[in-house]
């Protein structure tokens, strides 16, 4: 099979999990907005950027690592029941470590939602590691079911905390934490990883090798970090969470073109890891690149050129209005994110 057709065959497969349950999220939207306050529809946009900027530095980015990693070890046992077993025992250790931490800081922060930095982190970093396994393994199939998994279950208990039990931003939270956990549980049993994992195998030298290549990536992780996720902390303290709300609200058209490209995304890094050595990869990285630039330039015209007749039937709040406004600039910021992490992935 070309390279290309390959491409297309694993995009396709990784969409069936993603693009159904993240589109779904973004059409509950009107849900979101109708029933939940900006204050709290703020406060856990703000707690999830938060999630973001720790796990790198907790977890030195020990998922992004284990891909690239197995990868290389896909027809190597002894490689993989290696760095398997190390990289698993220490993320447990360096998350006991964080919780101690955060017990230790805890009683400094005044916020009630304050503990689902330290549930939530953990949750999503094993939930990603499983997802991460699955790629480097090349079975997008368990991938794609396990991404289902997360973004389902995500919908339905958010459906179920906030407008059944009524429990608002605890609710959304909650959620986030349970679909994490579910998504682990469910990759993990399904590729039988506890046969890889075991103390014995745990190995110093490939620890160091895994560090090697994670830990430069935790700079670059914080810098994505203050280009997408700072500008909540600055609106939070200059405008108020309130505020913070809003901007949430517009952010999710964005979310539309970054959900399309994101599932791109992740099978065109696979397919760039493995070519990258190949003689005429430069000539397919350009075709590749230049093609997906067309392709998500015509797509972010056209949510710009819908939005005058779907911003009112997504937004309901009135609290919302101050959203329309502020769609085309973070669309135009999403095109070149694009760009960059095209680039990047090479």
């Amino acid at each position: 099979m070309s390279r290309e057709k390959s491409l297309i065959k694993n995009t396709a497969i990784v969409a069936v999990g993603q693009i159904g349950t993240k589109f779904i999220s973004f059409f509950l939207l009107p849900l979101y907005t109708a029933v939940l306050t900006t204050y709290e529809y703020g406060i856990t946009d703000l707690l999830n950027t938060y999630v973001s900027l720790l796990m790198p530095l907790i977890f030195f980015q020990a998922d992004q690592a284990i891909f690239r990693f197995l990868i290389d070890y896909r027809q190597k046992e002894a490689a993989k029941q290696q760095l398997l077993s190390t990289v698993f025992l220490t993320v447990i250790v360096q998350a006991i470590v964080y919780l101690l931490l955060f017990g230790i800081i805890s009683p400094f922060i005044q916020n009630p939602y304050k503990y689902f930095l330290a549930t939530n982190v953990i949750s999503t970093m094993f939930a990603n590691l499983m997802l991460q396994v699955s790629r480097g393994l090349g079975d997008n199939v368990t991938y794609s079911l396990g991404s289902l998994v997360s973004g389902a279950g995500t919908i339905i208990l958010n459906i179920l905390f906030i407008l059944v039990v009524k429990w608002g931003a605890y609710g959304m939270l909650i959620a986030t934490m349970l679909a994490n956990v579910f998504c682990f549980f469910f990759v993990f049993y399904r590729l039988k990883v506890n046969r890889y994992i075991k103390i014995s195998f745990w190995n110093t030298e490939m620890l160091r090798e895994v560090w090697n290549y994670s830990v430069p990536l935790i700079p670059n992780a914080l810098s994505w970090w203050i280009i997408s996720a700072s500008d909540r902390t600055i609106v939070t303290y200059f405008l108020g969470i309130s505020i913070n709300g809003v901007y949430s609200a517009s952010n999710k058209f964005s979310v539309i073109i970054v959900t399309l490209f994101s599932i791109f995304y992740l099978t065109w890094t696979e397919s760039a890891s493995l070519t990258i050595n190949d003689e005429d990869s430069s000539d397919y990285f350009s075709i590749i690149i230049n093609q997906t630039i067309k392709l998500f330039v015509s797509v972010c015209l056209l949510v710009i050129a819908v939005m005058p007749f779907v911003f009112n039937y997504m937004i309901t709040g009135e609290g919302f209005a101050g959203a329309y406004l502020q769609i085309p600039i973070l669309i135009l910021a999403t095109l070149f994110n694009i760009a960059v992490s095209l680039l990047g992935s090479i």
